[in-house]
């Protein structure tokens, strides 16, 4: 008797218990339907200055005096980019099944916001978030917690960030005080942020690059070193390998 590929055996067994475990009414038929042409949807929800992102899915900022969300993606995907705001979190999640059946490219899910103001953004998918402009705050916490990469350019008071991942954070602009928390492999690209102040600590085995002009307290507790231009009186402590080095 042949043996069954491992295709059909799939066919057979995987992909049913798969569709029945994994699919409810709204996103049965995700594994079998293509993306579909490109469109673009407007959306209308509550007021909100922080955002959270997960999925696979690439978000560009945009500081205005309204408030607006859009979504551009395959019209067949549309429907399941979840946009909902909680507590004045604007809850962003791609909630179509069987991504890994479909070739997605950067670009292939976008969604575009318009805010007054931001005041926290955590980044806990795998896609972009981006500013398409300079973001003006008082302070802003940045928190990324998976392999998606953040890229602003910042005007704040205070910036802190909170890094526990893959992914590389970089800001562009200035600030008076930057507090930085780091683990995991990814890279902090500080070196156009003009900053007075800084505390940097680093877990990380990814290397953190700043630009301080005034203070800087550094901590390295592992191999990832912390480089940093300008100069700042510093405090340097810690039990890694990791080195805090001056850049020109």
């Amino acid at each position: 008797m042949r043996k069954k590929s491992g295709t059909l055996l799939f066919l057979a067994v995987g992909f049913p218990a798969l569709f029945h475990l994994s699919c409810n009414k709204e996103n049965r038929w995700d594994c079998i339907k293509r993306t579909g042409k490109v469109a673009t949807e407007s959306r209308t929800i509550s007021p909100f200055t922080k955002i959270r992102v997960r999925g696979n899915v690439d978000v560009f900022i945009k500081q205005g005096t309204t408030q607006e969300v859009s979504i551009e993606a395959g019209n067949n995907l549309i429907p399941l980019i979840k946009t909902e705001v909680d507590s004045g979190i604007l809850e962003i999640d791609n909630k179509n099944l069987c991504n890994w059946a479909r070739s997605y490219k950067r670009g292939n899910i976008n969604v575009y916001i318009t805010m007054p103001t931001l005041r926290f953004l955590w980044n806990l998918g795998s896609g972009l978030v981006k500013s398409d402009d300079t973001i003006t705050c008082d302070t802003l916490d940045i928190w990324a917690h998976q392999s998606g990469d953040v890229d602003l350019t910042v005007n704040a008071s205070v910036i802190y960030t909170n890094m526990h991942t893959t992914a590389d954070l970089t800001l562009h602009g200035k600030t008076n005080i930057l507090g930085s928390w780091h683990v995991g492999e990814g890279y902090l690209h500080c070196e156009e942020l003009q900053t007075e102040i800084a505390w940097v600590h680093s877990k990380s085995s990814g290397n953190d690059h700043v630009n301080v002009q005034t203070d800087l307290a550094a901590t390295i507790d592992w191999e990832g070193n912390i480089y940093y231009a300008g100069n700042p009186a510093i405090l340097l402590k810690g039990v890694g390998t990791g080195k805090l080095i001056k850049q020109n």
